[in-house]
C-alpha cells in the first residue's frame, strides 16, 4: 500500500481500502436480506442493524453504497471499477454521505490507474 493522498474533502482525513472481489458472487445486498428500511432520507434508506444506522443509496455511477454510522466515524463500502470493493472510513463531522462518496469517487478517479 502506498499513501497517495490524505486529504479528500475539506481537509478531512479518510482511509480508503480496495480489495479484489469476484462481483459475479459478492452481495452487498445480504446484509439487509429480510430487512425493511427504518426510514427514508430523500433517496437514501436508512436501516438499523444491531445498534448501527446503516445508509443505503446508488452512488453518482449507479452502484450501491452502504454507509454504516459507528458514533464518531462513518464506514462505507461499495464496488469501484471491475472487481474492486472499496471501504473507506472518515469523521462522523461529514454528515452527507453522498457528497463524501462522490469526493471519494473522485479522488480515486484522478489517482487510480484503471
Amino acid at each position: 500500500m502506498k499513501l497517495v493522498g490524505e486529504r479528500v474533502l475539506d481537509r478531512e482525513l479518510a482511509i480508503l481500502r480496495v480489495s479484489h472481489v469476484d462481483p459475479e458472487l459478492y452481495d452487498q445486498d445480504r446484509v439487509i436480506a429480510g430487512l425493511a428500511p427504518q426510514r427514508h432520507i430523500d433517496d437514501i434508506d436508512v436501516y438499523i442493524i444491531g445498534s448501527l444506522e446503516v445508509y443505503r443509496f446508488h452512488g453518482k455511477d449507479g452502484v450501491v453504497v452502504f454507509v454504516s454510522d459507528m458514533g464518531n466515524s462513518y464506514v462505507a463500502t461499495r464496488i469501484f471499477a471491475q472487481g474492486g470493493a472499496l471501504s473507506y472510513q472518515y469523521s462522523s463531522r461529514h454528515k452527507d454521505v453522498k457528497v463524501m462518496d462522490d469526493a471519494v469517487l473522485s479522488f480515486l478517479t484522478e489517482h487510480l490507474i484503471r
